[in-house]
């Protein structure tokens, strides 16, 4: 469990926390908890992770901090992070703030009152091109089918899940049955995933009986990304980081809820990826009101590993100070760098 009195005064010489707040972010890896995943937990090595950030959290004792892992993840696995971490998650559903069924946990000691807006954000609002067929579906629901029995023949009906899916048929496509599913416009988009390539990828209803995946630039949509952050890269790698990344404005509207007499100088940004989070710290400055929030020399040190997440990151950021791998960092190394 995060116990900050356990420090070694030795280990603080020359780590000043007199410069304003700091805080940590950490978006540990999904993989091990995930029902798309192999639900491990902990006695995976990617889940192993997960302790070497509550180590550093030690080690530094933010004054906020803010975890997130899938909504998908046993009991006993949500139990376990929360007697780590020492507060109980918060449950929300990316799909109020965007056209993505996206639901995480966040363990965050920020004060938080009320869940986001729904923005009524369907799929067909983040699309680059094609149309929807009809203001309002012939029937009810799905049971099976293809595109050409729902739009020509009007059969095998139309469902509307409770988190705004919209399965509409199946690709002509091999693989596992999730791969192949086509959905439209007129609902949310799946969870969006780490995996790039492969036709793994969401995909689409287009018109004239025809599907396509979903484009980089719409995934970045699904994200609350601004258009094109992520194009100094690849498709396959795009598609990977924005699937392994958080959705922005919901980062943003917990971190609003930082008290307004609070300006943050330090943030530590665990398993950082493509930096979401700064992305996310500078929404909430200027779309949610919070101006003061960070320091005008405010420092963002951010932990990981993949060199094309890192370009991305230095693309937008380029005052972003990479820590590398956070197995390798510690208190003693951040002093040793300077990196505060």
């Amino acid at each position: 469990m995060i116990d900050c009195r356990n420090i070694d005064p030795g280990e603080w010489r020359g780590f000043s926390r007199k410069k304003g707040d700091t805080l940590l972010m950490a978006g540990f890896p999904c993989p091990s908890f995930s029902g798309a995943g192999n639900r491990l937990g902990t006695d995976d090595p990617r889940g192993q992770l997960l302790h070497n950030a509550i180590a550093l959290h030690n080690k530094l004792c933010p004054d906020w901090f803010l975890y997130e892992n899938v909504a998908s993840m046993k009991k006993e696995h949500r139990d376990m992070i929360s007697e780590l971490i020492g507060v109980e998650p918060i449950e929300i559903n990316s799909n109020l703030v965007s056209a993505q069924n996206r639901a995480r946990l966040y363990w965050t000691n920020i004060p938080y009152h009320d869940p986001p807006q729904d923005r009524g954000v369907l799929l067909k609002h983040i699309l680059e091109d094609g149309y929807v067929d009809r203001d309002k579906s012939h029937c009810n629901y799905f049971k099976g089918g293809n595109l050409r029995s729902y739009f020509e023949k009007h059969r095998r009906q139309l469902v509307f899940s409770k988190d705004g899916l919209c399965h509409v048929g199946d690709a002509d496509l091999n693989g596992h049955g999730y791969l192949k599913r086509v959905y439209h416009q007129e609902g949310k988009a799946p969870t969006l995933t780490t995996n790039g390539g492969g036709n793994r990828e969401p995909k689409v209803y287009a018109g004239d009986m025809s599907w396509r995946k979903l484009t980089p630039l719409e995934c970045e949509r699904l994200q609350t990304l601004p258009d094109n952050y992520t194009n100094h890269v690849s498709n396959t790698q795009r598609y990977k980081m924005i699937g392994n990344g958080y959705t922005v404005d919901v980062i943003a509207h917990i971190l609003s809820g930082i008290p307004d007499d609070v300006t943050v100088q330090r943030v530590y940004s665990l398993f950082d990826g493509c930096s979401m989070g700064q992305v996310a710290l500078h929404r909430a400055m200027y779309s949610f009101g919070k101006q003061d929030l960070l320091a005008p020399d405010y420092k963002y040190f951010s932990s990981e590993i993949d060199k094309y997440a890192m370009k991305v990151t230095q693309a937008n950021w380029n005052a972003t100070v990479q820590m590398g791998d956070i197995k390798d960092v510690s208190l003693y190394k951040i002093i040793k760098e300077r990196w505060y």
